[in-house]
């Protein structure tokens, strides 16, 4: 989905303004990413969890972003 989209359903849902809907969007997000950089992890309830993992495949102290997606999204999504 498009960041236009994903806006756009925002402002719709929410009733809010394009400027508005951004803002929380971006906002949203921020928080996710520092709660990461913070934490290593952070678990959005009914969503899943997103966690840094050290990339095996390198010999510097890299990392990747992983995803774990909850039991109720994979259900809501036909996963399971």
């Amino acid at each position: 989905m498009s960041l236009e989209k994903c806006l756009k359903i925002i402002s719709e849902e929410l009733e809010l303004d394009e400027q508005t809907s951004a803002k929380l969007y971006k906002t949203f997000w921020d928080m996710i990413e520092e709660l990461i950089y913070k934490q290593g992890s952070v678990t959005v309830d009914g969503v899943g969890t997103f966690y840094l993992e050290q990339n095996p495949e390198s010999s510097k102290e890299e990392y990747v972003l992983k995803f774990k997606a909850s039991e109720r999204l994979k259900k809501e999504i036909g996963l399971e």
